[in-house]
């Protein structure tokens, strides 16, 4: 019984004597710092998003892509009422965005014929930046021309040679 008391004296008097865990270099404490910081998480965020794109292609499903465009205004040199403003451009490249994307609001005027074909395409247009030769440019081109009328059958509209604008 003796030998017991002891036992437990020890215990207790050992117990009072612990500490709690003193890292053996800064480089814990730094850590654990940086794992809560605003740049680690952005970090994860990104990896994350990363990762999904990742796990998109791989299963097929359609990534986001972006296709620059350049939107050729052709106007007769005689046609005075015809006025194509660069917000009525935009207008269409969001329109276009809306319905390649599944977000245009007339969505439930879609016959029932085509309902099983909806989807989001995650392709975006947008107003080119460079043209071919490499310089800057908004994406719009306004042309005259001494054509009247143009013709979907021939599409004399997408050569320069006919009156129209090479593509």
């Amino acid at each position: 019984m003796k030998n017991v008391f002891i036992l437990i004296a020890f215990c207790l008097s050992a117990s009072g004597f612990t500490q709690g865990h003193i890292p053996k270099c800064n480089f814990d404490s730094l850590y654990l710092n940086e794992l809560k910081s605003d740049k680690f998480k952005e970090l994860l965020q990104s990896e994350e998003q990363h990762f999904l794109k990742y796990i998109a292609v791989k299963s097929g499903i359609p990534s986001e892509l972006t296709i620059p465009v350049v939107v050729h205004i052709v106007k007769n040199a005689n046609e005075t009422d015809m006025s194509i403003s660069d917000e009525m451009i935009f207008k269409q490249i969001e329109t276009l965005n809306e319905t390649y994307n599944n977000q245009n609001t007339d969505l439930v005027n879609t016959p029932d014929f085509f309902e099983s074909s909806i989807g989001n395409a995650g392709i975006e247009f947008c107003l080119a930046t460079v043209s071919p030769e490499g310089y800057s440019t908004n994406g719009i081109t306004r042309n005259t021309t001494e054509v009247s009328v143009f013709s979907t059958a021939s599409n004399n509209i997408k050569y320069s040679s006919e009156g129209g604008v090479d593509a």
